[in-house]
C-alpha cells in the first residue's frame, strides 16, 4: 500500500515530464495518493468529474470548488483535442482539511463523451448546456450531502460558471473566485477577442448576485484576467457584501498562493 501511494506521489510531481501520460491518470493519482473519492455525476448531456474528501461531513454547507477552463487552447489560435487541466491545484484546495469540498470539473475535462465538441470548451464555454449540466451537478451533491446551503469556489472561468449557476438558485450563501472571469464581455473586449458565440452572460441579471456575500482574490501580475475587470464587475454589480483581495503572482501562480486559512477568513465588506 505504501509503495502504492509513493508511485501515486511521483506520479503527480513528475506529471509535466510525462510520466503520467493523461491527466485522467494525473486525477486518479491524485485522488489515490490522498485518500479521496473520485466520482462521476451523469447529467442529460455531460457526464462530469468530480472529487471529494472521503468523509466530508453531511448535513452541513457544502463547498464546491469549480475548475477553470483547462487546457482549452493547444496554441493561441487551436483548440486542444481535450480540455482536462495540466495541473490540479483546485483540486489540491478542495482536499485541504482546512475548508474541505467537492472538486468538480467543467464538461469534457477528463470525462469525453459525444457532446463534447470542440466549442464546449472555447466559444460555447458557457454555454445553457453547460450551465445546465452544472447545476444539475450541484443538485446531485446537495442531495448526495445533504446540505442546506452551498459555497461556490470558482477558478478562472470556473467563477463566470458560479455567478451563472448562482443567479438561478437561492441555496448559494457565499462565493469566492480565484483569478476570476467575472464579466466575461469586457475580457474579450480587453484582450481583443472574438465574442464568445453562444455563451451566457452573467451580468445579463445581476439582481440576484448582489445579494450574495463574495469574494474575488485577483493576481497582481495577471495578464489574462487583470484585477481591473474584478474592479469594474464590483462596479456593475455593487454587491451589498463584497471584497477583492489582490495578491503577489500571475493568473496560473495566484492558485499556489490561496490556502485553506484565506477562504476561511469571513468576507469583509468594502
Amino acid at each position: 500500500m505504501i509503495r502504492a501511494v509513493l508511485r501515486a506521489l511521483v506520479c503527480v510531481a513528475t506529471f509535466q515530464l510525462g510520466a503520467c501520460t493523461t491527466p485522467q491518470q494525473q486525477l486518479q493519482a491524485f485522488a489515490t495518493a490522498t485518500g479521496a473519492v473520485p466520482s462521476t455525476i451523469h447529467t442529460p448531456v455531460y457526464d462530469l468529474q468530480a472529487v471529494a474528501p472521503k468523509h466530508l461531513p453531511k448535513r452541513q454547507p457544502l463547498t464546491i470548488y469549480i475548475e477553470g477552463d483547462g487546457h482549452a487552447w493547444a496554441t493561441a489560435t487551436q483548440p486542444s483535442l481535450d480540455p482536462s487541466p495540466h495541473r490540479l491545484d483546485m483540486a489540491r484546495l478542495a482536499l485541504d482539511a482546512g475548508h474541505p469540498g467537492v472538486y468538480l470539473a467543467r464538461p469534457c475535462q477528463f470525462i469525453m463523451n459525444a457532446n463534447c465538441q470542440q466549442a464546449v470548451w472555447t466559444d460555447a464555454r458557457f454555454s445553457a448546456a453547460v450551465v445546465a449540466a452544472m447545476q444539475a451537478a450541484l443538485n446531485a451533491l446537495k442531495a448526495q450531502y445533504q446540505a442546506p446551503s452551498l459555497e461556490l469556489i470558482g477558478y478562472s472561468g470556473g467563477a463566470t460558471i458560479a455567478l451563472l449557476v448562482a443567479e438561478g438558485r437561492d441555496d448559494v450563501t457565499q462565493i469566492q473566485t480565484i483569478a476570476g472571469n467575472l464579466d466575461p464581455q469586457a475580457w474579450v473586449e480587453a484582450n481583443g477577442l472574438s465574442p464568445l458565440k453562444g455563451s451566457e452572460d452573467p451580468l445579463q441579471d445581476t439582481a440576484g448576485l448582489s445579494a450574495i456575500a463574495q469574494r474575488h482574490f485577483s493576481a497582481m501580475d495577471d495578464k489574462v484576467v487583470p484585477g481591473t475587470l474584478t474592479a469594474g464587475y464590483l462596479r456593475k454589480v455593487r454587491p451589498v457584501c463584497a471584497q477583492q483581495v489582490v495578491l503577489p503572482g500571475t493568473h496560473a501562480s495566484i492558485l499556489q498562493s490561496i490556502s485553506a486559512q484565506m477562504l476561511n477568513q469571513p468576507i469583509i465588506c468594502q
